[in-house]
């Protein structure tokens, strides 16, 4: 028995082939673009992510011909938020805007946070899909006229696979979603000038349950089997929670990606919304409080395009290990997009600190570092209670001098998740458990790497933590709407 799972990320979409155990008997993946055209904006198109996908499909079934009819089940994760919408005959009503999207930074309501924690929603931030859907009514009316349902990113491959329109709690939960009763609240729409939204969103389902089928018209694009059952799946930070096996309340993960995002395990009685955002996790009566900051592994790549455009990431590690703690006294904020958290400022921006003419390319690479790492550690200290292990997982993940740093930062143990594609991991194993019945327990024994915190270091680094915290606050006023733009 086989699975296809895919994984549409922001910078790239993966299609994999698994089998029970979740291991991943074949892959391929490509490139996806984002459009910049403005300032702020971040954009995708739609048809094209359809397109994608139904070319790996392909490429996969034409290396994998003998393991294609033993395909059970299909699973979809990928990207959260942002506005995936369509028309009433089912295509796209424009290009898709993202989650990383700050175009509507000015529109943010701070009035609106207590009308959505005391109804058990999340707060807005300027990539939600109701965020977005204002400055859609307000800029381009008549697309917005036109919309027939509001999608997330898996929602729109699981629509154009099925026919079905379908979300799942995970996705619909970041955004004017009661947690507690799973439904959307009208109330929120309302009072954001949006009456009816509700009526424009699919129906919500376990991640687990299955949403429909592969119709005629997608088998012929795909190449995939009419019939096969497609379950509603799950926002990449949940599914990645589930793949590492951060199942349980106090188990806590890193995703080192585009994102940073650091998430802790929470039963219904811990939830606060003050905390971050809340999803509805993969495991009935579990969330997940989540702090997913604006930029991970992108401020580590803008760095280095930069400062060692000459050199490997490996290469550069090599000198960056021998930078002492703190740089020699260079700080970087790591808020190239604005901030979400563990503060929500969409006019934050990144920035140097304590330069001086003695200092080089190495302890600015190294504050890069070492600003994610704090960031992270910003993260934690406003969660809820956590356990002392870090599972980190994700592209940045890979390397040894951040996973240290971290550990050093934060005083706890980091473990890299022995699976390279956390992701794809955890909704094959949503799929495993849908079609076997049955949920399997995560096997703990098996591990890439272990990071102890030196003992030493992690005073430094607390230390260092609250100048850090200090500069944020002090810029606040740099920062404001009159100045960044």
């Amino acid at each position: 028995m086989h699975f296809l799972c895919a994984d549409v990320g922001t910078s790239r979409m993966k299609i994999a082939l698994t089998d029970t155990t979740g291991h991943v008997h074949d892959m391929v993946s490509q490139n996806l673009q984002v459009l910049k055209k403005e300032e702020g904006f971040c954009e995708m198109d739609m048809n094209e992510v359809w397109d994608i996908f139904t070319s790996l499909c392909l490429k996969i079934k034409e290396r994998n011909v003998f393991l294609w009819n033993r395909i059970s089940g299909i699973g979809v994760t990928g990207q959260g938020d942002g506005l995936w919408a369509i028309d009433q005959n089912g295509d796209p009503i424009r290009y898709a805007i993202l989650w990383n999207d700050t175009r509507t930074k000015h529109m943010i309501r701070t009035e609106l946070d207590h009308f959505c924690t005391e109804r058990s929603v999340n707060i807005p931030f300027s990539g939600s899909f109701h965020m977005l859907l204002m400055w859609l009514k307000e800029k381009e009316n008549e697309n917005y006229k036109r919309i027939s349902f509001v999608f997330h990113c898996k929602d729109w491959i699981n629509f154009r696979l099925t026919g079905t329109p379908s979300c799942d709690y995970s996705d619909a939960s970041l955004a004017g979603f009661d947690l507690f009763d799973k439904e959307y609240c009208g109330d929120i729409f309302d009072e954001m000038a949006l009456p009816g939204t509700e009526n424009r969103l699919p129906q919500t389902y376990p991640s687990g349950a299955i949403v429909g089928s592969v119709s005629e018209f997608a088998s012929a694009s795909t190449g995939l089997t009419s019939g096969l059952p497609v379950i509603a799946g799950a926002i990449d930070v949940c599914s990645v929670a589930h793949g590492v096996g951060v199942r349980q309340p106090g188990e806590t993960c890193v995703i080192i990606g585009t994102t940073l995002c650091t998430e802790v395990v929470v039963s219904k009685d811990q939830v606060d919304f003050e905390r971050g955002m809340v999803a509805c996790h993969t495991k009935e009566d579990l969330y997940l409080s989540v702090m997913p900051t604006l930029s991970g592994t992108t401020s580590l790549d803008w760095a280095k395009s930069i400062l060692y455009s000459d050199k490997s990431y490996k290469d550069m590690e090599r000198e960056l290990f021998h930078i002492p703690v703190g740089s020699n006294g260079v700080f970087y904020h790591p808020y190239l997009y604005g901030e979400r958290a563990p503060f929500r400022n969409p006019f934050a921006r990144g920035g140097f600190y304590g330069l001086s003419a003695v200092h080089s390319r190495k302890e600015m690479m190294r504050a890069v570092f070492e600003g994610l790492a704090l960031s992270l550690y910003d993260c934690l200290k406003t969660l809820p209670e956590s356990g002392d292990i870090l599972t980190v997982c994700g592209g940045g993940s890979a390397s040894d001098l951040l996973c240290q740093i971290i550990a050093d930062c934060t005083g706890r143990t980091v473990v890299r998740s022995p699976h390279a594609e956390a992701g794809i991991k955890g909704v094959s194993d949503i799929l495993k458990a849908t079609i076997e019945g049955f949920d399997e327990e995560y096997n703990r024994k098996a591990h890439n790497a272990l990071f102890q915190p030196d003992t030493e270091m992690f005073p430094q680094y607390e230390s260092l933590y609250h100048t850090f915290h200090e500069l944020t606050h002090s810029m606040e006023g740099f920062w404001s709407e009159r100045r960044c733009f």
